[in-house]
């Protein structure tokens, strides 16, 4: 019997309304952002594709916060009932901030081919993960995966941005005045608290038994902040930058 599997979440968790609309206000930001970023990349006739990038990118990243949602509402369902939702909402997650990282490297003038010796491998055990979630047979195992996706993917994905918005940060030629600066400067200040978060969670998962991942989430008030701070620190790097004009926001060149 597949013991993790059949957790009745309510019944650990109840009905918790403060974290239910902090679980959807978390849901709320990334959707809202993610259409202020479409907006703004048809409003640049489509050329700016870090935009869309972005947009696309925290649409998906939430996705496998609806069972947190429901379960701090109070509804009642099984945790394997929605094993085959984690599955496709985790790799959701992973090519969703894997679409901010390239909107990154198109926002900078990096060469997108850089990123593939990672991109490929990353993207293979994202499915694999997925996939042995999904499938696999012994909840002991699969309980580990939500863990390991944060240790092998998402953290090694979110210092790689930091560092990559670093780098954009000493480069004047990326943006022309203080107020540009200080937009850099927020986005790397976001990515620094999704690094805090991801070890966070870690933590929370090392404290729960690791069959009790989901609930290490869901009763969690300092992760949803630190999902909302972080998604806010995005849109205000963006205005920030927007206001400078910095070469980001202008017709894209051709990279060669």
């Amino acid at each position: 019997m597949e013991t993790a599997s059949l957790i009745d979440i309510p019944n650990f968790l109840g009905a918790h309304p403060s974290l239910f609309y902090l679980s959807l206000l978390v849901i709320a930001t990334s959707f809202f952002g993610s259409l202020y970023f479409f907006i703004e990349w048809l409003r640049h006739g489509r050329q700016q594709r870090f935009a869309l990038f972005w947009s696309l990118g925290l649409l998906s990243a939430y996705l496998f916060q609806i069972p947190i949602l429901l379960a701090n509402y109070g509804l009642r369902f099984f945790l394997g009932d929605f094993s085959l939702f984690f599955a496709i909402t985790f790799f959701a997650a992973f090519i969703g901030n894997l679409l901010i990282y390239e909107g990154v490297l198109f926002a900078t003038r990096s060469h997108a081919c850089k990123s593939y010796p990672y991109l490929v491998p990353a993207l293979s055990l994202s499915v694999l993960f997925s996939a042995f979630y999904a499938w696999g047979k012994d909840s002991a195992m699969t309980s580990f995966v939500p863990l390991i996706n944060i240790i092998v993917l998402f953290l090694p994905l979110f210092v790689l941005t930091m560092i990559k918005l670093r780098r954009w940060y000493g480069d004047p030629s990326l943006f022309k005045t203080r107020l540009g600066k200080w937009g850099i400067g927020i986005l790397v200040a976001a990515f620094c608290v999704k690094i805090l978060q991801s070890l966070f969670i870690v933590f929370q998962f090392l404290s729960f038994s690791t069959a009790f991942w989901f609930l290490a989430l869901a009763d969690s008030p300092v992760i949803f902040f630190s999902q909302i701070l972080s998604t806010l620190m995005l849109l205000v790097g963006f205005l920030f930058m927007h206001k400078d004009s910095s070469p980001p926001f202008r017709e894209e060149e051709v990279i060669s």
